[in-house]
């Protein structure tokens, strides 16, 4: 393959998702042909600123269906499936023990797994063994990533897959298996999945005379409660009532799209080629993030930046109220064992009550020469059994409604409870576009600058809604 090509998947974040489908579609294309991949772009564009039904189909089959003394695998292809995934940290435990129970119950058959604890390390080291024609048999990573390669055609489509398996499509949760599709078709089925919760102290609660049994549940409460829990002590703030994210990260934009999907608003328009979170739903969401800061002044710029582990604002009791996703409970149980918090659904916006859900998905590299041992195991997870035994070990969700509805841990756990209720009541999948994480980056610096007050609401959104425009065109 060409050395620049090479060059260009390594030189930058943001060149990791610019021109990957032409990238890949032209390598695949020369593989195919028998020849080299024309010379790549050198350089990326820059910022303007800082989603086949068999007959009969059944529900996913139960881990019980696969005895753990089954004979050895008749499948084509090496015995040993090449798994690259960034299933690590607070994931290992679930990830170690559906890989074993899969080796169990096919003992003809062994997972090679490689951890990247950055997901865009895994997605660059993908994206180098795609074009070189050598990717591994699975992969599992952000949901994102997937509409990236199917675009660019690098990836197994699923659907005659799911068919001839009886896997129906209709067991998994409709919003949750929307982000592994693209244009009609299947390319990635989840492994676990996040909504984002209401975290709340209800020490902090008490404390300011509100009951912890009743959080906020609108958005007028939202901030009416975080101003009562807000503490200064001779002008200083101690206490913040709410946490607003001030950094050019998720954490951001996750809050500013919930809060967009409560306004009623959406991210792009039903055909993917116009960006409309700058529309009025938008500008409602962000000036209600600017508003916290700077007109109720629950918090200030600054509070809390930059600190983790234990001294986390939330973690040492200085957090009154927070918008955040499951894996926070891995810090709480780990820093905060004392904490006295609670979790309850995100308020309702003007419009409807929503929350985001995304997921890890799994998927199949086309260029894989194993791809029915590959399908075997990526099937394989998602059985039932195998989903709640992942999730309770990772605090995150299933994603298959009986799945969820069969254990405890996710309908009546303190910890879950709301996450399941948001899940199954009024979820909706995180934006599903190829460019969405190229849009996301200049989104979160705009978003930074209105919350930092270094740039207006509308002028902020009208900036990222551009250059939004410029990358769907591209799609």
């Amino acid at each position: 393959m060409a050395r620049e090509t090479l060059i260009l998947l390594k030189t930058s974040r943001r060149a990791l998702f610019a021109g990957t489908a032409g990238v890949l579609a032209t390598a695949m294309l020369a593989a195919c042909s028998g020849g080299s991949p024309a010379s790549a772009p050198t350089s990326a564009p820059a910022p303007t600123a800082a989603q086949g039904a068999a007959s009969a189909p059944t529900k996913a089959p139960t881990a019980a269906a696969a005895p753990a003394t089954a004979a050895p695998s008749t499948t084509s292809g090496s015995p040993t499936i090449v798994f690259w995934s960034s299933l690590m940290g607070s994931k290992e435990a679930g990830r170690n023990a559906v890989v074993d129970d899969f080796q169990k119950a096919n003992p003809g058959l062994k997972i090679q797994h490689e951890g990247f604890f950055d997901i865009m390390q895994n997605n660059e080291k993908l994206l180098t063994s795609m074009v070189a024609g050598n990717p591994p048999d699975v992969v599992s990573n952000h949901y994102y990533f997937v509409s990236n390669y199917a675009n660019a055609n690098a990836l197994v489509a699923l659907d005659n897959l799911m068919a001839e398996s009886k896997l129906d499509p209709g067991v998994f949760v409709p919003s949750i298996l929307k982000l592994g599709q693209w244009k009609g078709q299947t390319y990635g089925l989840p492994i676990y999945a996040d909504t984002m919760g209401y975290f709340y102290n209800t020490s902090l609660y008490s404390k300011a005379n509100l009951d912890p049994e009743k959080p906020a549940s609108t958005w007028q409460e939202m901030i009416d409660f975080a101003q009562k829990m807000t503490v200064r002590q001779g002008g200083k703030l101690v206490q913040e009532g709410m946490s607003v994210p001030q950094d050019a990260s998720e954490s951001i934009s996750n809050m500013f799209y919930a809060l967009l999907l409560a306004a009623g608003g959406t991210f792009v328009s039903d055909d993917g080629k116009k960006a409309t979170f700058s529309d009025d739903p938008g500008q409602q969401a962000l000036q209600t993030m600017v508003d916290l800061v700077h007109k109720y002044k629950v918090t200030d710029i600054g509070f809390g930046q930059g600190l983790s582990g234990a001294a986390t604002p939330f973690l040492a009791n200085k957090t009154a109220s927070t918008y955040d996703i499951p894996p926070t409970l891995f810090s709480i149980h780990k820093y905060a064992p004392n904490l006295t918090y609670a979790i309850s659904p995100l308020p309702a916006g003007p419009k409807e009550q929503a929350t985001p859900v995304l997921a890890f998905e799994m998927f199949m590299p086309k260029g894989s020469k194993n791809q029915d041992n590959a399908w075997k195991f990526v099937s394989f997870c998602m059985q039932s059994a195998e989903q709640v035994k992942f999730n309770k070990l990772t605090n995150h969700l299933a994603c298959e409604t009986d799945a969820l509805k069969s254990d405890p841990f996710f309908t009546t756990n303190k910890d879950m409870k709301a996450f399941y209720e948001s899940l199954v009541g009024f979820s909706k999948p995180f934006p599903i576009t190829p460019a969405y994480a190229d849009i996301l980056t200049n989104l979160q610096q705009q978003l930074q600058a209105a919350v930092l007050g270094k740039a207006a609401v509308k002028d902020a959104l009208s900036t990222a809604a551009s250059y939004a425009n410029d990358q769907l065109a591209k799609v």
